[in-house]
């Protein structure tokens, strides 16, 4: 329109309202090349918004064709000053007929060009940590966290706290029935309990490892203690041996006699 002025014109510039009659602008920082569509911020906070306007949800589609089992489907990319340093990764699962499975991987990088994938959650749930498959058949139909390792070491859980008394937990882990009501879902309980003298003022505090149980119609008790000092504590029931078999009271844990 000859009438139509555009301020601020320049190659690949989107070009806006700008409030005033006959007259648009183009936008130094959202281009657009015939390919990618690049919003340049300058300052922190800019942002690309999806603002509802009620009582609606918001979606950001990724909608790929690939017809590759394992092959990526969409990508989130993070660098920094250019360099790749990590990403989000949907990957196609192994039905190439219907394209209805598919995994989300997670990718870091230590240096330049070494990014690898850390973390991924497949199409069935399954988690892994530092691996792409389960490490063992056992209940392999079963939701599990598998983490490995290479090296001199196989991979590791690590569970922790900030703690100043005795008794308080350093990391615990919870097994629940969620068949049961919601307050008696706890069925068992594995937890490091702090063990200090001195509200660890010396940063030198120990732990016990204790086994909770809980009998059916009853309540969650502890179990089995293996305490700081090594000692093992039966807190309650008995030691049962089944038969034929027996303890074995004939050597040390460095083999000698006892």
């Amino acid at each position: 329109n000859a009438g139509t002025t555009i301020n601020n014109n320049a190659d690949n510039r989107i070009i806006t309202g700008s409030g005033t009659a006959s007259t648009l602008n183009g936008e130094a920082n959202l281009t657009f090349d015939g390919n990618n569509l690049q919003f340049t911020t300058t300052a922190n906070g800019h942002a690309l918004k999806i603002v509802s306007t009620g009582n609606y949800y918001n979606k950001l589609l990724f909608d790929s064709g690939n017809t590759s089992a394992g092959g990526e489907l969409g990508i989130i990319d993070f660098k920094w000053d250019g360099d790749k340093v990590a990403d989000i990764v949907a990957l196609a699962g192994s039905d190439t007929t219907n394209k209805d499975d598919g995994h989300l991987t997670f990718r870091t990088s230590p240096s330049q060009g070494a990014i690898a994938e850390r973390m991924r959650i497949d199409s069935a749930g399954q988690v892994y940590v530092g691996c792409t498959d389960q490490l063992s058949d056992y209940a392999s139909d079963k939701t599990k966290l598998s983490i490995w390792h290479t090296g001199d070491s196989g991979g590791y859980l690590e569970l922790g706290g900030d703690q100043t008394a005795t008794g308080y937990s350093a990391g615990t882990i919870l097994f629940c029935n969620t068949n049961n009501s919601s307050s008696i879902r706890n069925v068992g309980m594995a937890r490091a309990e702090i063990v200090t003298s001195d509200s660890n003022a010396g940063d030198d505090s120990g732990a016990d490892l204790v086994l909770y149980t809980r009998a059916e119609a009853g309540n969650l008790n502890e179990s089995f203690r293996i305490k700081s000092t090594r000692d093992v504590q039966i807190t309650d029931g008995n030691l049962i041996v089944a038969s034929g078999h027996g303890i074995d009271f004939s050597a040390t844990f460095d083999g000698s006699n006892v």
